[in-house]
């Protein structure tokens, strides 16, 4: 009786498994199937035909079934739009959103406070009043934070990357 059902349990484990990826045509190129793990619906995507040419668009999906993948170049939550053949591609790119460089806000951040407290220092030394530099240095300082830190940031961040996956048939 344990034969039986260990042999049970190893055909059902071997047919859930074969059902689980009979999803992906192992035909399709290797550029279609890492394209189909990576995209979800609305992704923004860049498909490069075999000619040159490129279309932006929003991902929808991918059929195996036809050859095709859906894209639409103007609604991101679209359920139809352009359809083109495995075959006319040459590369699929996607757009990834960047990761920020703390080092840059922290020089930025650094920076300014550096330059605002001299910048604050000199304007507040004509003052005639005891406090009135020391008071212009640390406000000159703090908005050199603000505004180093920005620059820092912006510095920072790699808007949206292009990476892409080449199309080999």
């Amino acid at each position: 009786m344990k034969r039986l059902l260990f042999a049970f349990t190893i055909i059902s484990s071997l047919a859930i498994t074969a059902f689980a990826q009979s999803d992906v045509d192992t035909s399709a190129p290797d550029c279609i199937k890492e394209a189909d793990k990576l995209f979800k619906l609305g992704d923004q995507i860049r498909l490069t035909s075999t000619n040159g040419q490129f279309v932006d668009g929003y991902f929808i999906s991918i059929s195996y079934d036809s050859s095709i993948i859906s894209i639409n170049t103007k609604d991101k939550y679209a359920s139809s739009g352009d359809q083109i053949d495995f075959g006319d591609l040459s590369q699929i790119g996607y757009y990834s959103s960047g990761k920020i460089n703390p080092l840059y806000i922290l020089g930025g951040l650094t920076g300014g406070i550096l330059v605002g407290a001299f910048i604050g220092a000199i304007a507040g030394s004509h003052s005639h009043e005891m406090f009135g530099q020391v008071d212009a240095a640390v406000t000159g300082a703090g908005i050199g934070a603000i505004v180093g830190m920005g620059i820092g940031f912006a510095l920072s961040a790699d808007a949206n990357k292009l990476i892409e996956i080449k199309c080999e048939f």
